[in-house]
């Protein structure tokens, strides 16, 4: 049961990439930014807990996994960013949109890969 909601709480995760990237096509300029993304962060979350709850840490060796995490996810916001950043140099030419299309397509491509591999294993 307990592998069958981690799958599910995965697949919900995923599903939260692809849906960024439908939002990135279609829906920009929303009001919804900030809900979207608590309720991508939440589910991320959800799914970050159910993880460690399997591990059977003792309390301090949890609290350090999760510092550890937050410090890794931290650090690859940053290299994210600065990976990032010259493609935002990039976005001031014209083929910004040619550019933007491929990079959504490949996450999309990369999200649906990933859900497909979710469901074939619950």
């Amino acid at each position: 049961m307990k592998k069958l909601l981690t799958s599910i709480v995965l697949v919900i995760a995923i599903g939260g990439v692809a849906f960024a990237v439908y939002r990135w096509f279609f829906a920009r300029g929303s009001q919804r930014e900030t809900m979207v993304a608590l309720a991508f962060g939440l589910v991320h979350g959800l799914a970050f807990s159910q993880a460690l709850n399997s591990l059977r840490l003792e309390p301090f060796q949890k609290a350090l996994s999760i510092f550890g995490f937050n410090v890794g996810i931290e650090i690859m916001q940053l290299a994210i960013m600065i990976a990032a950043f010259p493609l935002l140099r990039l976005s001031k030419r014209e083929n910004y949109h040619t550019l933007r299309v491929v990079a959504a397509s490949l996450a999309l491509v990369v999200s649906s890969v990933w859900i497909v591999e979710r469901i074939a294993r619950i």
